[in-house]
């Protein structure tokens, strides 16, 4: 009676760390990620975190100055825009500006857990080494 229910579980713990594994993103230093909220508090933090990791970082920044700041702070691999997330011609020059970058490599957006170790401020699930993102084409960009 035990024996089945015990097989039953086996399998569901194999396909759940199948699952799992094949969330895993490789290949992260030629992928783009983009960011709001860059000026301060947890958007500076993870573009500055993801920038070090060797991702290619998109920051939109609500002002100059925010921008600057994190220009000075970070590689080459960061690149800033200003972006009022209220204001709809800033979100779509923002917008165009992305996909001139970004081309058609796509942007990352959809959950996917990339194989490195952050710190636990960034981590989206306690006690997991990761993070979770997401790939988003070009052509969503103007949806």
């Amino acid at each position: 009676m035990w024996l089945p229910l015990l097989l039953l579980v086996l399998v569901l713990i194999l396909l759940y760390r199948w699952h799992r594994q094949s969330q895993i993103l490789q290949n992260i230093s030629d992928k783009y990620v983009l960011i709001t909220g860059c000026d301060t508090g947890f958007g500076n933090l993870l573009a500055k975190q993801l920038d070090q990791l060797g991702l290619l970082v998109l920051a939109a920044c609500l002002t100059e100055k925010g921008a600057e700041g994190l220009k000075k702070e970070t590689s080459t691999r960061v690149q800033t825009v200003i972006l009022d997330v209220s204001d709809n011609q800033s979100v779509s020059s923002a917008a165009e500006w992305t996909t001139r970058i970004v081309g058609d490599s796509g942007i990352l957006s959809r959950p996917f857990l990339f194989k490195f170790s952050v710190p636990p401020l960034l981590s989206l699930r306690n006690r997991q080494p990761g993070i979770l993102a997401s790939v988003v084409t070009p052509s969503l960009l103007h949806s």
